[in-house]
Order: C-alpha cells, then structure tokens, then sequence
C-alpha cells in the first residue's frame, strides 16, 4: 500500500470548470476515514461507512453509492480523477469486504453444503448483490479474500451465462466427494459408485433416486442413513427410514447396525425404521389412541363373512334392494368396457375374448353369451325348472361334429328353449356367417318337428327391443309352464350357492377397502363409475357407502382399527397437530409402489416439519404392485405429486450381464411413460444370455404326454412347462454343480408340479422318469412367483408360463370395472404392468435367464422378442422357424436377408446375391426387413407390421408436411441439391392407408 500513499489525496475542478460551474474539491482523508465535499466555504463530510460499493469512474465524473443515495460529482480534473478513485476504492476496500463479508460467507457455505430449492431463490440474490459489488472493485477486493471465498467468487460468482444452482451443486458433490472418500470405501463391502455416492451426497428438499435392478439400491439407504449422522447432519432419532414390509425392514436394520459395526460409528440409539403400517401405528399409539387390530385383517375369511351377514341384512331389509341388486348382478359387467378403454391390449382374437370371459347364471352354470345368461337367470327368478344343454330326446347332429344340445330344457317337459343371436332381418354378428347360422335355425326347426318336441324361440332382438322379459312370460304361459316369483328368502338361498356370488362378495371387499384408503366419497365413486360407462352408477354410490359406513361402524364396536385406518389416522394426528413430527430427513424404499394414503401421509410430516429432506429411492421399472394401489404416476411425475427435485439414477447393476442388461433394458422402455436408463454391467459378453426354449420339446414331454394319453388324462400345460424346468435344471447342475437356481412363474398353479416333485418325485406326476434329480442336485433350488422374486437373485434362472390366454403371460385377468374406476390408473401402454413385472423376472438371474414358452398358445411378450433388435438365443425349432421367416426374401426361392453397414446406414440385401437384388430398409420399429410397396413399405415381422409412407416416385421415405392449405406427404428428397424429388400425396388418402397397418398411429411429426 506504500505506493497508494504517494497518490493525491484531493481533486478539484479546472480553472473554467469552476468559471461555469463554480468550485468543487473532493478530500480523502484516510486518517479519519471521511471525504470531505467542499463547495465553496461549504462542506460535507462523508464515513467511508456508508458507502454501499465502489465509487464508479467516468471520464470527468465520479460516482459515490452511498446505503441511502447516489452522488454525481461532474467536471473533475481528468488527470486526477483516476488516481484519485484508485487511492479512494483502495480505502473502501475493507469497510466494504467487512459490509458483505456475512452475504459472501453465508453462500460460500454452499461450497460444501449442498444448496436446496428453497434456497435457491435466496442464493441467486445474494449473487446478484455480491456481482454488483466486485463489479467496480474485483482488484480491490481479490486480496482480502480467503481460499475459499477468492475460489468462489472466480467460479460461481464471476462468470457469465452459467447454471449457478447446477455449478455450485457440482462443486459441493466433488469437495464432499473427497472429503468423506474414506467413508465411501468402507460404507458397504465394497467401494460406492460415482452414482451411489452422489445418491448419497445429494441433499435437496426432495431428491428421488432411480435404481435400475441389481444396481445397489438398499446400500444407498444404508450409506444415506449413515452418511448423514458421519457428516453432523443429523442424529438417528432425526431419521426416519420406512421399508415396504417386514422383511425389507429388518434387512435394513441389520445392515445399518452392521455397517455402523465396520465402520465404527457410535452409534447409541436405533433409526427409526418402520413399515407404513408400523409407522401410522406408531403415531396413534403417540396420540394415546387405541391401535387394537381388528379380527378382520388377522383373518381375511372373517371379513368376507362379515360382508356376506351385511349383505344379507342389506337385501332382506328392502324388497327394492333386492329387485335393484339383482338387476345389477343379473347385468354382467361387461367386459367390453375394458376392451373400449384399453383396445390396444387385446391383440388375441375375438374367439380368445369370448374363452376368456366367464359368464355364470344365477343357477351356477357356465353359458356362452351374455344374452344366455339373462334368459338363465330369469327362469331361475321366476321358479322354472331347467337344465342348460340337455341332451335332446334323440341322439342326433345338426352341426358338423357337435350333439344338437338345445340351449336350454324346460324339466319334465318336451318343451325347449333356443336363444338365437340375430336381429329381425336375420343378420348376426360379425364373426359368425350370416347364411351358414340361418340354415341351422332352420334344421333345428325341422328337428323338433320330426320328434315331436315344442321349440320356443328368442332372438337378440328383444332384448335391443327391450321385450326379452315380456317374451319370456308370454311363450312359457302359452305352453302351460308355471310361472313364480321366487321369494327373497329363496333367491338370497339360491345366490349363496353361486360361485360368481363369492367372487362378488371378494369384490365389495376390494371396493370396500380402495373407497377407504383413498377416502372416495359418494359423488366422487358416483362421477369415477359415469366417467367409466358403468350402468346405475348412483345406486353403486349409494351402495358402497352404506358399505363403507356400517364397516366403520362395525370397527368402532369392536374398539379396533385396521391397516387402513393406521395411514389414515396417522395423517390426521399430524395435520391437527395432535402429533408432532420429530425427524429432519424421511428415506423411502420401493417408492414406486407408494399409494395415495402413504403419499398424503409423508407430505404431512414435511408440511409440519420445518426444513424436512425427502429421499425416495425407487425403480419405476419394477412397480408391480398396483392392485394393492401403487400409484407409479408418483414416481413418474414426481414433480407434479410433490415439487422440484434432484434426480440421481443408478445404472450400474452388480448383478447381471451386459446381455441380460440389454435384453431387459430394451424391453422395458418400450413403455414412453417410464425414465429413460442406460444400464451397464461391468461383465460385458457379446453372446446371448436369455434363451428362449420350448415347453414341448424333450425327453421328458414326450414321457410324460405318453403316459397321459395312456392314462385317458388331460395333459396341462403346466406339466409340460415343468418337465422342460426340470431337464434344465438337470442341465444347469451337471454343468455348475454349485449353481443356485430359480424357478420362476406368473401364477402358483405353474409351480406345484415342480414343488411336488422336489418334496417326493415318486408321489408327483412325474414318477415314472427314472432320471429325475439327486438330492445333491436339488441343493439351491428356489421356487418363486414372478411377484415374490422381487429383491432376489440366483445364478440361473428359469422362467415358466409364457403362453396366450386368461392365464398366459402377460396375463388377461382383469379387475371387475367396479374395481377398476376404484383404483389408481395405469398408463395406456398394453400390459405395462405385465412388462415391468417381465422386466423383474428377466433380472433376478446372474448369469443365464431361460424362458420357457408354449408355441402353439404364443404369448404376446414372445412374439415381440422374436425380433432382430433383441438379443435372445432361439433353442426352439419351432420359435426359431418363426424367427427365420421374418427374414426369408419373397422375391426368390431360396434367399434370406442379412443386415450389412452401407454407406447411408444399415439395411438389408438377400444371399442369393447377383440373381436377386431386393435391398430392403430396416423396421424402425423392431429392425426387421421393411419390404416396399408402391406406397408405403411394410415390416415383415408378423408381430410388428409398421409401415412407413414412401415415395411412389423415387422410393425415399416420406414425411407429413404443413403447407398453407394444410397437412400433406412429401418426399424427403425435396430439398437436395442433386436429383431433388418434389413428390407429394394427398394426407388423408395415404392416412387411411398407414392406417391399416398402424391402428395406434398417432401424434404424426409435422416438418
């Protein structure tokens, strides 16, 4: 500062300055830390104090920014001004450091802090006043800063058109990074990931953490919860830690006191680790409130019985109740209504629709249509006797292959009943033969009159006439049969017997207990079932609350509460107050199967804690638990649900290879509505890892399906997946003797064969194969659902029932629609459900993943793996047959395409080489041969069928354009240089066409 002495301490105006704008002198006196003003005999004397900034330099001005006003002092000496500022700013330059030094030190902070949304706005402010600062004093200021701050200043707060929230995250993830790199090493067995580090680290309000399978999730919550209470964050008490059931939970806690072990944290009191369940009754039990349980959840069977005496008490009660119930159970909830909402999903034929529809009578039978099921019930109701497809009085066919059964029989009579599907000019559905169905009412016509038998009529016209009734009571009066409204009594007796009543009274249960936890109240169950089209949805609104209020009732008699009510109750003890929330950081596992009530529950404990951090750890691939209402949406549009967030994904799986990684990961984000992953696997191995083999094919099959037919047995298909399980488990175990393996199904039907055999192969179905298993062979066999695999892993695994049908997989079960409009909603894809929980099956083996299929029933899910883009090893004739097709070239005999790199990107050329020249395009869909049309171009995998439009001109690809007049096709060779095409195609024309092929097609791109 010697030099900063020698400077002027004063400067004046010029000789004319002063002769026009009178005198002025500007006096630093450093001694008493004032400038003094002089005008004239005047002066004024200002503290260095209160300077708010720098004093800004122009070319014959200077500028004072005091804390309450700006000063202007013009006309000044220009070979004095600069030198004068210069010893002036130099002065300031502490008192200002020291007038900010709070400002500067509480953002400086976030340097090893990590900066949180509600901080942000704060954060940038402070920024702003600090940029303001060093704006016309950087040089004046640089020395007094400390390390930290002069670092900050040159990387946060100096540089231009940068995410300052994003940069100084960056810098605070690297310096805790090395700061507390010993205890990423030691926090679990092995060293952290840069992922799960940052998992760690990261400290927002809210921060969601995306797991793909295998990739360290729960070592995560471990490191967290430990990190937090290493760091000085916060103290176990303060951490709340909530597991999705009982099992997660002690997981959790075992590894936490064991990782606390291995590292040597003292750690003198426990985390609070809880189920939901056990958390809300944690909290009521605070408020002093009872939290006995109800006999109703110990045993399920007592619930429904409790359900069933309600019921009764409902319908006796009220003639009106009755006549209304039984009109609604009369009326099948069609199953069309899920069809219309969710058409996409459906791609088996009209005839696997109908087999996997089942329709029942009031009387227990199984009829074909629904119409048939009306008829059934209403000569039950009305004290008819009947049998449904009586044998006729005479052996005898008036169909090919099939004994005349009339469709119904009215007992100790000759009077039959048939029900024909047409309208009044003959016409039926469309999937029948208008001509061919006619022909047989006749024969049957002419039959009954051969033998005498009186053959009475109805046809699906009355019921679209609304006559059915009407002509039911006509016809069977006309013919002396004896017509008798049962009693209340006797149908109440005669619908307990019915098996479709049981499943109609599991289903008020479910309704019961979706209307509870999502606490739906009459007009919201009323609007939900109009929204869905379902039939007197007021009289179900009505219905259900009563249901849900005598239930609440019923608890309050018994002094209990349920599992319902341990959420819900919890939320209101804390939005009244009557709780008060303890912890500073909530670690959620399995997120994506969070419901509503657990939701709202978390979001109250932040709503009334101050400064409360949320950590969702998660997996939106593996959320397979919707029908216990896991709400995905949540996890997916996290920001919607619960604010703005930080998003750290975990992609580098421990478990699997790079094959099954790709396999399931290419799989799985099909689905648009998911997060997009990249998963790698530290083993990279370029052969396929997931086998798809045959449930028909082998040694054991053959044995089996001889023994059968011998034996005049039918022969399930889960036999044949099982004996295929076991050749490959006898396979896995000769070649890794030491190999866990898994068995794994959709349904616990698939797996009894296998469980049977593996107790006591001599008392299965499979004891007449000599070769079965040695006992050191069943050593490390697991069986499990795909449900229940969830969190587990083996060595290999295998996975049974991929087949079409009801009971395939993907399965085609579907909630009733009284339940569905109850249920949180999945998104439109088809079967996303059912992928996600393929996407868990496919993941739980370390090593080799063997899908085992039924070719002739083929599952959908195989269909689409049977495609260029997904790298499975085909061991099946039959599947490989199929696979081979997509490629064989039908322009000759004898050739078949293979991919090859040109110059303009991958496409396709036959083998039969110079005697054919078909060069197909690649399927953007699924990478098969696209084979050209005049028009368009087709793929000619089966299963995929996309088209694209292309240019009848030249062959290019076309795009959907917008001109002034509206869309259309143009050719992508438009705007080239050389050999430019300006072909264009009508939209709606070439529409139509793309159409056919892609029914789902929507949201076209418009260039």
């Amino acid at each position: 500062m010697s030099e900063n002495s020698a400077l002027p301490i004063s400067i004046k105006r010029g000789f004319w300055s002063r002769i026009f704008f009178g005198s002025l002198e500007l006096i630093n006196d450093n001694v008493n830390k004032t400038v003094i003003v002089k005008r004239g005999k005047n002066k004024e004397f200002i503290l260095y104090s209160e300077f708010a900034l720098f004093i800004k330099l122009g070319e014959k001005s200077l500028v004072f920014n005091l804390k309450d006003k700006k000063l202007h002092f013009l006309h000044l000496k220009k070979k004095d001004i600069e030198a004068f500022a210069e010893k002036l700013n130099y002065d300031l330059a502490f008192l200002i450091y020291e007038n900010y030094h709070e400002i500067l030190n509480s953002i400086v902070r976030f340097k090893s802090v990590y900066l949180k949304d509600s901080q942000t706005e704060e954060f940038l402010l402070k920024r702003n006043i600090l940029v303001k600062v060093f704006q016309n004093g950087e040089k004046y200021l640089l020395d007094l800063l400390t390390q930290d701050e002069r670092y900050f200043y040159l990387e946060i707060l100096k540089p231009e058109h940068i995410d300052y929230v994003k940069r100084i995250r960056t810098i605070c993830e690297d310096a805790l990074n090395v700061k507390y790199k010993e205890f990423f090493e030691n926090a679990e067995n092995y060293t952290l990931t840069v992922e799960q580090r940052l998992a760690v680290i990261r400290n927002n309000d809210y921060n969601l953490i995306l797991a793909a399978a295998g990739t360290g999730k729960t070592s995560v919550i471990v490191a967290k919860a430990l990190y937090l209470v290493v760091s000085k964050q916060a103290q176990p008490k303060d951490i709340l830690i909530l597991a999705y059931n009982k099992n997660a939970a002690e997981e959790l806690r075992q590894r936490i006191k064991e990782r606390a072990e291995k590292i040597e944290l003292d750690v003198t009191e426990d985390f609070n680790i809880f189920t939901f369940h056990a958390l809300g009754r944690s909290i009521i039990q605070n408020s002093k409130e009872r939290t006995y349980l109800t006999k109703f959840e110990e045993d399920p069977k007592a619930l429904l019985r409790w359900v069933d005496m309600w019921l009764y008490s409902y319908l006796i009660s009220d003639p009106q109740a009755l006549k209304l119930f039984l009109r609604l159970f009369m009326t099948h909830i069609s199953f069309d209504s899920v069809i219309k909402r969710h058409s996409q999903d459906l791609v088996e034929t009209k005839e696997q629709e109908i087999f996997d529809e089942e329709l029942r009578t009031l009387n227990n039978e199984l009829v074909k249509s629904k119409e048939e099921q009306f008829i059934a019930n209403w000569l039950f109701l009305h004290s008819v006797p009947y049998k449904y497809e009586d044998n006729y009085v005479v052996k005898q066919r008036v169909e090919v292959g099939f004994d005349y059964r009339p469709d119904f029989h009215i007992l100790n009579t000759n009077i039959y009943l048939e029900h024909f599907g047409i309208d009044r000019e003959g016409n039926t559905r469309s999937d029948i033969d208008k001509e061919t169905y006619n022909e047989l009412i006749l024969k049957k016509r002419e039959l009954h009159k051969k033998y005498g038998t009186v053959l009475l009529e109805t046809y699906s016209y009355d019921f679209t006439e609304k006559m059915i009734e009407n002509r039911l009571h006509d016809l069977l009066v006309s013919h002396g049969v004896k017509i008798e409204a049962k009693s209340s009594e006797e149908i109440i007796k005669g619908l307990k017997k019915n098996d479709a009543f049981l499943e109609q009274l599991e289903l008020f249960v479910k309704c019961l207990k979706a209307i509870r936890v999502d606490r739906i109240s009459e007009e919201e169950v009323v609007n939900r079932y109009k929204n869905f089209h379902i039939p007197y949805p007021e009289y179900y609104g009505s219905f259900f609350n009563r249901l849900v209020r005598d239930y609440c009732a019923e608890l309050e008699q018994q002094h209990a509460i349920d599992f319902d009510d341990m959420i819900l109750k919890a939320t209101d003890k804390i939005k009244s107050g009557t709780f008060i929330s303890p912890w500073k950081y909530i670690l959620i596992d399995e997120f994506q199967d969070i419901s509503l009530a657990r939701l709202e529950l978390i979001k109250q404990i932040i709503a009334k804690s101050s400064g409360c951090v949320l950590n969702c750890v998660g997996d939106d691939w593996q959320a397979i638990y919707h029908f216990s209402g896991g709400k995905l949406e949540v996890t997916t549009r996290f920001s919607d649900y619960i604010g703005t967030y930080t998003l750290t994904k975990l992609e580098k799986t421990y478990r699997y290879n790079s094959s099954i990684a790709l396999m399931a990961g290419t799989f799985i984000q099909e689905n648009p509505e998911q997060f997009r992953k990249d998963v790698k696997a530290p083993c990279i191995d370029n052969n396929p890892h997931v086998h798809l083999l045959d449930c028909r094919d082998g040694n054991t099959y053959k044995i089996l399906a001889e023994h059968f037919v011998k034996e005049n047995k039918k022969f399930h298909t889960s036999l044949a997946m099982a004996s295929k399980a076991i050749e490959l488990i006898k396979d896995i175990k000769n070649r890794d003797p030491k190999a866990s393996v898994a068995i794994l199904a959709r349904y616990n039907f698939l797996l009894t064969p296998l469980i049977k055999f593996l107790k006591n192969p001599l008392n299965s179905h499979f004891y007449d194969i000599k070769d079965y298993l040695s006992l050191q062979d069943k050593e490390n066999i697991h069986i499990w659902t795909f449900h229940r695999a969830k969190g587990l892993e083996a060595d290999y695994c295998i996975l049974l029932g991929f087949s079409g049908g009801k009971f395939g997989f993907p399965s085609r079960i579907t909630n009733s629609v009284l339940l569905d409009a109850l249920m949180p909603q999945t998104d439109p894809y088809p079967y996303s459900e059912e992928r996600r929980l393929f996407y868990v099956a496919l993941t739980r083996a370390k090593k080799d993943s063997y899908i085992v299929a039924d070719p002739l029933l083929p599952s959908v899910f195989v269909n689409e793996i049977l495609s260029p883009k997904y790298h499975l090893d085909i061991q099946s004739s039959r599947f490989a047959y199929q696979f081979r097709e997509i490629f064989k070239c039908p322009f000759c005999k004898n050739g078949y395409y293979e991919l090859v790199e040109g110059r303009y990107g991958p496409y396709y050329r036959c083998t039969s080489g110079v005697i054919c020249s078909s060069q197909p395009r690649v399927c953007e869909i699924c990478g098969a041969p696209s084979i050209d049309k005049k028009e368009i171009s087709i793929c000619k995998n089966p299963n995929c069928r996309h088209a694209i439009a292309v240019c009848a001109l030249c062959g290019r690809k076309m795009v959907l354009r917008q001109g002034p007049h509206g869309k259309f096709w143009g050719c992508t060779g438009y705007g080239l240089k050389q050999d430019a095409c300006k072909f264009t195609q009508n939209f709606d024309r070439l529409n139509k066409i793309l159409h056919l092929y892609n029914p789902d097609r929507r949201n076209l791109n418009i260039v």
